[in-house]
Parts: C-alpha cells; structure tokens; sequence
C-alpha cells in the first residue's frame, strides 16, 4: 500500500513511505498508553506481526522509535535509520504522552497490510456473468486463500476460477498459533471481546478481497453467495463463537455442523456466507473440504490425506473407513516461530536447491524474497543434513544464509548471487524437530490403528500450504514420512479450497460434504503412550 492510499484511508494519520526498507508513522497523544503494536493498528492500520501473541518472546515484531519528534531521513534505508533511533519490540513498547515516531521495517515486519498481491496463474476470466460468480475461501491460521469463481455445467468440477488472491490472515496479530488466539479471544479491551475483535478482523479481510475482485471484474462478483472452510477454531472465529472449550480437556467445539448466515449477520458484503461443516475439534472443516473435493474412498485402495499446516491432520482411507487424528506440529511449516519465516504469500521462498555448492532458489509469484515458507524450509533443512551441517541430533554450527541464483516459476534467472535475506538458526531447526516428529509419529500411529504399516499405503495426498510446494524427497529426507512414502507422496494444493469451491457450486456438494464429516472417525494422540515414545525417536536425523 503506498503513501498517498494510506493517507486516503486513514487520513488522521501522517506517515509515508521512507526509501526501500521502513514505513515511517508519527504516533500522536491520543495513542498514548497503547502498545506501540495497538497503536500503529489504530492510527495506520499496519498489522505487525506477533506470532508469539505478544509475549515477548519471538522478537518477530521488532520496530524502530524516535523520541521526541520527527526525524530528518537520510536518503539509503534500511542502511541509514536516523541517529538516535531505538529498537524495542512493539508488542510491549507502550507509547508515552507526547507520542513518538516509528519506523517498520516495511519488508519483513509488516506482515499484513490492507493490501494484498493476487495469483492469477492458470486462470480463466473471459466470458462470464459477473452475477453467476460466488467466493469461496480458506481461512488458514497463517493465511486467507480464496477464489472467485463462476458455476459452469460445462466443467466436470461444476465451476470455472475466475481470479485467486492470497493474504495474510489479520488474527495473526494475535499469535501464531490456534491456543494463542482462544486465548485472545477471552481478552476485553476498548470496550469489545477479544472474539469480537478477531471476527471483525476476519470480515474486514473477506470484504476487501470481495472489494478488490468488485474492482476488476464488476460489481454484482459475489453479490449471492460466500462459501468458508476453516480449521475448527478458525470457523468459530469467523462466525464469532466462542472456542474457549476447545482450549481445554475434553477440546469440545461448540458447533461442528454447517451453518448458513446472512452476510448482514456476519459483517459481510453478500447475501448469504457458507460456513463448511467440521468433524471435530481437531478435524476442522478444511480437512472435511480436502477429503471430499480428493474423493478419498473413490476406488478403494489405502490413501493417507495428509494436511501439513500449524497442526498436522491426518485421514486415512482404507476399507470404507475414514480414520483420523491431529498432531500439535506448531506452526512452523506456515512460517511461524521460524526466524525468517513467513505464510505461503508472494515473496516467500518455496524452493531450494543445490549443486555443487551452489543455491538456487525460486520464490511465491517470483515477488522480491521476504522470508521462507514451510516447503522451502524443509528444502534447506535436508540440503544442510545431506551435506552434515545438521547432526542427526539437529545441532548446527552456525547460522546458514541464504545466498544463490534467484530463479523464476518458468526456469528463467532473475538474479545471479542474490542475497535472499533468509537466514537458518539452531532454534529454526529445533522447531522443525518438533513438527516433523509429531507429524511422522502421528502417522504412525494412525496407520497402525488400522493394522497398517507405511509400505501398505498405496498415496499420500499432501494438502494445505506444503501441498503446493513440497519436495517429497526432502520431506524424507528430514524425517516427517518414512523413506517408503516419500515416492508415493501426491501435492494436492489447497484441497480445502476445492472443497470449498465444490460446496459453492453446487448445494448436493455442500450437502455430500456434511456426510463426510460424519463418516470421519477421529480419536486423541494424547492417550496413546505409543505416540510419545516415536514422537522422541523421531526428534533425531537419520
């Protein structure tokens, strides 16, 4: 978002843009006992990010302030910040009475803008009624991924994509993962719930991305219907229920069925919102969305629906049987509590590679580097222990950065010894020990509650985030399947917007989809005593 829309949007505010790397806001009196975070939302609308919920303990919302009074610029940023300016974390930063100047580093901790960069790869927007189209949406914890799309008899999917887009989720403000935001949602501040707050957040974010594809296609896109699938705790904030009982022993969600609003209910800019039916608390809907639109019984056979995001859920296939269980991964394979890390937006390094010492690197829609996503820290991860930079133990020397050919999607270079910004510390591993274990140990035992081991499996379909990106053998490598599967791994992408786009087309779909859910039969990794013992033997690199 530039200066000047800034300032059209928020016009009590005075910032602007300060050379390459900062976002430049002066922070008036009446901001004054605020978290420099809260105030940098109220007065600018910049999100920062705070993927540790503002405890204090990522550094990942790291801000430069200048007290009293503005500053003159010097013309390099980020080189050249001006003399006398403090770095302090804006989560508990509190702005004094006289107000104060901040700079945010515009490339890496202004994680979600107002704005966002829309995907259009292998679209199809020619000849269409623009009031035939409806949107449909994932709300991931780390990211909004979401498609206009128009029905179309003529297509076996029922459906035609029009136009895709690709933001961060606003809530992540609040903390990385989905504990951090049933927590915030029991807060009270300015007179409003934490719940309401988030709801809110989440609406605005579905109305700008029904704003901008109005802008470009006409203004009747999506006037009928909005279709949502979401992880159970996402669908409970989006539809402003309170998930408090699903933070705590016996984790009971408050609704799992599907629910129809009136978009005047939810805050919404459309007649109707669809929200998609969950299995259980830890089987949301966007696992329900991906089994159903991947049709995961069709033909028999023994499939895994595998989908890695910041908990690892997991469905198995097998006799008519839809089994399932989730794994606490964290969320470090959408970019979170990892040093660089980011969601799956544009920008973020997706894939690395390597020969004879040389790093090649491809980012989200060949955008400027701006972190690395989960696909691309699993390829560097296994790049490093092939080449024993990582001990079998995750010890690592020193921190590896990231300097290569920076490549586009066609194979085309971009630039030759870019320094990608990426950096991979021994914290970043130890995260990455802990979700690949409880991802490969949950596996496991899923299988193994239906008398199965790895070589009966006959696919693994790889959805969410890592779904589009994925390296099967670099996944192996680093241990989260077992070498056996790694060449049976099959990407599916966002299964859960296929989903979701299905249940928009078509109402049998949507009506096809809440059977699914009931066929799902979940049950809890924390009463089974096998589950730690391979979750420790798998905290190892072999």
């Amino acid at each position: 978002m530039s200066a000047e829309e800034l300032r059209d949007e928020y016009p009590d505010s005075r910032e602007a843009f300060s050379g390459d790397g900062f976002f430049r806001a002066e922070i008036g009196p009446s901001c004054a006992g605020m978290t420099v975070a809260d105030a940098l939302k109220k007065s600018c609308g910049f999100l920062i990010d705070r993927p540790c919920g503002g405890r204090g303990k990522c550094g990942k919302c790291a801000v430069f302030v200048l007290r009293g009074g503005s500053a003159l610029f010097p013309g390099n940023f980020p080189e050249n910040i001006p003399a006398g300016c403090e770095k302090v974390l804006a989560c508990g930063e509190i702005v004094p009475p006289e107000g104060l100047t901040v700079f945010v580093p515009a490339s890496k901790n202004l994680s979600a803008r107002i704005d966002s960069v829309p995907e259009e790869n292998a679209l199809h927007n020619e000849g269409f009624d623009p009031e035939d189209t409806f949107l449909a949406v994932d709300v991931g914890t780390t990211t909004v991924e979401s498609a206009l799309a128009v029905k179309d008899d003529r297509e076996p999917c029922g459906y035609r994509v029009i136009a895709g887009d690709t933001r961060l989720n606003p809530q992540k403000v609040h903390g990385a993962d989905v504990i951090s935001r049933i927590q915030y949602s029991k807060s009270s501040a300015g007179g409003r719930t934490g719940l309401e707050e988030m709801q809110s957040e989440i609406a605005a974010a579905v109305n700008g991305i029904l704003a901008g594809f109005r802008q470009r296609f006409g203004d009747s896109c999506a006037r009928k219907n909005v279709v949502v699938a979401g992880n159970t705790t996402m669908q409970h904030l989006f539809c402003g229920v309170s998930p408090e009982k699903m933070g705590v022993f016996p984790f009971t969600p408050a609704f799992t069925e599907m629910k129809i609003f009136s978009g005047e209910e939810m805050g919404i800019d459309t007649e109707k919102v669809t929200v998609l039916p969950s299995a259980d608390a830890f089987i949301g809907a966007d696992v329900v969305a991906g089994v159903f639109a991947e049709n995961l019984t069709a033909g028999g056979g023994k499939k895994l629906f595998v989908d890695l995001g910041t908990n690892g859920e997991m469905v198995l296939a097998s006799g008519g049987v839809l089994a399932a269980c989730s794994t606490a991964a964290g969320p470090c394979f959408e970019g979170a509590n990892i040093s660089c890390g980011t969601g799956g937006v544009p920008g973020a390094v997706s894939r690395v590679t390597e020969n004879g010492g040389k790093y090649l690197f491809s980012t989200v829609a060949d955008a400027e580097p701006k972190g690395i996503c989960g696909s691309g820290l699993i390829d560097v991860a296994a790049i490093l222990v092939k080449n024993g930079t990582i001990d079998e133990t995750g010890r690592v020397e020193e921190t590896f950065e990231l300097r290569g050919t920076w490549t586009g999607r066609d194979g085309n270079v971009i630039a030759e010894d870019k320094d990608s910004g990426v950096s991979l510390t021994q914290k970043d591993v130890r995260e990455l020990q802990l979700a690949k274990a409880a991802v490969r140990a949950g596996m496991e035992v899923l299988l193994e509650s239906e008398n199965l081991a790895p070589e009966d499996v006959d696919a693994v379909l790889v959805a969410g985030g890592l779904g589009k990106y994925i390296n099967a053998g670099n996944a192996a490598t680093v241990g989260i399947f077992p070498g056996i599967l790694a060449q049976k791994v099959v990407p599916v992408g966002n299964a859960s917007l296929k989903g979701a786009l299905l249940a928009g087309a078509s109402d049998k779909n949507a009506e096809a989809m809440a059977e699914t859910a009931g066929k799902i039969k979940a049950f809890s990794l924390g009463g089974k005593p096998e589950f730690m013992e391979k979750y420790v033997e798998y905290m190892m690199f072999e």
